[in-house]
């Protein structure tokens, strides 16, 4: 809106344009403050301080900067680094920045000449803003270039082809309307021949390929891998997983899919000397795993089922029980007759002590509890949990669940109810608002809502059994 008022073209007819530029963003400011809006929402969630949002990860890309801040890792492998600090079942690509990316990837050198670039960039826009004879496509370009380059610090443009090539599209034509730059700018005034500035450029290509070459290879090569040992080819597997051990021997990934290929070769023999040779290999390489990586949950997750899928094999070979015991085993979630409870609360304990403000943590240990008859111990996690995200609607239900285990009836209502209204598509939070009314006999209400939840859910037993229930009761 500024550069559409300062732009020469403007002026003709301001007296006409003022109020509907007023208008608009009196209009954006009335639909901000709306309760309950789309854009209220998505700013909430903008503003929700979690361990999944971008303040988390732009505190962690500069952490990885600081370690080599002058070339950075190498273009394109920020996906590769950046995956020892992220927490389970989450993958960023990308730092949700693009500067702080460059930063991490090219370092300070690459981040300064793509600043300069951006200066440039920035006087042609304000040459061909003040120039005379430019047309009226320039506004538009520039409102892009700048919109991009703004929108870039909570997002990533630069690194999408579609959006790179629309950016530099718009730089194209700005150029085309600006022209040459004036003499007065810092770079046009170096003596730098073109011979001399290709030979520039490319040493600091060379430079960059040869900074970041390594990363990027052993990516390729843990890819490779994987796809191999999909395939239960687990020799070449093991080739390309050493190759890239070679290059950095302390890539905590690299340890960790050598023990994955070892344990999935050892499961597929019946030799019992050739199966114990490879689960010990296997054991050793998550045991460096996770002393490379002691505070990454997956991996202490993976080792823990890898002991408790070979659990009675390592017994019977006198592996010591008090290892297996202290290790704690695997997550929530096992159905095998050693996952009882004391164990899980035994996991839960150490894991805990590594991360005690993990929100996954305190949601998996109310429904941990929950699942083995605990509703009054679940309560506290998921209160917990709902503190930090009262928008989570799985773990709201969870903890209406447990009320309505503790016969807190009006308590689980006003819970489900809460999900229902934002939700009126979760099936279960209906079924449980039926379960809660009949408790309180209060039958039609009952039956309303259970034939909601059967209409959302068809083919559920329980909930047909309900209706078939009250149906009979019915007069």
């Amino acid at each position: 809106a500024y550069l559409l008022y300062r732009y020469r073209l403007f002026s003709t007819y301001r007296k006409k344009l003022t109020p509907l530029v007023l208008g608009m963003i009196a209009g954006w400011l009335v639909l901000f403050s709306l309760p309950g809006s789309h854009l209220t929402q998505r700013v909430g969630s903008l503003l929700q301080p979690d361990t999944f949002q971008r303040q988390d990860i732009w505190s962690h890309t500069i952490q990885l900067w600081l370690k080599r801040p002058w070339l950075g890792y190498g273009f394109r492998t920020f996906h590769v680094t950046n995956t020892q600090w992220l927490p389970p079942g989450v993958r960023w690509d990308f730092a949700h920045n693009d500067y702080l990316q460059i930063l991490n990837e090219l370092g300070g050198i690459g981040l300064g000449l793509f600043f300069l670039f951006l200066s440039m960039v920035l006087g042609w826009v304000r040459t061909c803003l003040r120039s005379p004879g430019t047309g009226a496509v320039a506004p538009g370009m520039a409102l892009g270039l700048l919109g991009m380059m703004m929108h870039t610090v909570v997002d990533y443009h630069f690194y999408i082809p579609g959006l790179l090539f629309l950016f530099l599209w718009y730089v194209q034509g700005i150029i085309r309307q600006a022209g040459p730059p004036p003499r007065s700018w810092p770079v046009s005034s170096l003596p730098l021949s073109p011979a001399l500035q290709k030979g520039v450029a490319t040493i600091l290509l060379a430079l960059l390929f040869l900074y970041g070459w390594k990363p990027v290879l052993i990516h390729r090569w843990i890819q490779s891998a994987h796809v191999a040992r999909n395939h239960h080819q687990y020799q070449p597997a093991l080739t390309r997983l050493y190759r890239a051990l070679a290059l950095d021997p302390d890539r905590e990934d690299v340890h960790y899919e050598l023990a994955v290929t070892y344990s999935d070769s050892a499961y597929t023999l019946e030799e019992p000397l050739q199966k114990w040779t490879l689960l010990t290999q296997a054991e050793k390489e998550f045991t460096a795993t996770t002393r490379l990586a002691p505070l990454t949950w997956n991996y202490w997750q993976a080792r823990g089922e890898f002991y408790q899928r070979h659990l009675l094999r390592f017994i019977e070979r006198g592996f010591p029980k008090e290892k297996l015991v202290t290790l704690d085993t695997t997550l929530a979630g096992w159905q095998d007759m050693w996952m009882t409870l004391p164990r899980m609360n035994a996991w839960y304990n150490r894991a805990l002590r590594l991360y005690p403000n993990h929100p996954l943590l305190w949601k998996h240990r109310g429904e941990t509890w929950l699942r083995f008859d605990e509703p009054d111990s679940s309560l506290v996690w998921f209160e917990r949990y709902l503190d930090w995200d009262p928008r989570n609607a799985s773990v709201r239900v969870a903890y209406g669940e447990a009320l309505l285990r503790l016969e807190r009836y009006r308590d689980s209502i006003s819970q489900l109810r809460t999900v229902a209204a934002a939700d009126s598509g979760y099936g279960y939070a209906w079924f449980l608002l039926g379960k809660n009314y009949l408790a309180i006999n209060k039958l039609d209400s009952a039956k309303r809502v259970l034939e909601k939840a059967e209409r959302l859910n068809p083919g559920e037993e329980e909930v047909e059994r309900l209706l078939h229930d009250l149906t009979a009761d019915s007069p």
